[in-house]
């Protein structure tokens, strides 16, 4: 099976999200380049072509609290896998 291209939207459901979020990605930029946004701004993880079994770390800190990031392939793939995904809270607590 081959997907067009896909997008992954997580929403944090606690009371305040992480100020910091991470992963490891495997197969992301076999066909298209994959892209990270949060905010309305849009970060390239990996850009085309990667190969694959490529694995790699990518991770963003925030000065306020992460509520919503996507992760989109733009490129058609048989998969994706996002693991460890890490979240870092701080801050002061109310």
């Amino acid at each position: 099976m081959t997907l067009d291209s896909y997008r992954l939207d997580l929403t944090m459901t606690n009371k305040r999200g992480p100020y910091a979020v991470g992963f490891y990605i495997t197969d992301g930029a076999e066909t298209g380049a994959l892209t990270f946004t949060l905010d309305g701004q849009a970060f390239t993880i990996a850009p085309c072509c990667q190969g694959e079994a490529n694995v790699q770390f990518f991770g963003v800190v925030s000065a306020k609290p992460i509520v919503t990031f996507s992760v989109t392939s733009s490129g058609t793939a048989d998969g994706l896998a996002l693991d460890k995904l890490t979240m870092a809270y701080g801050g002061r607590r109310k």
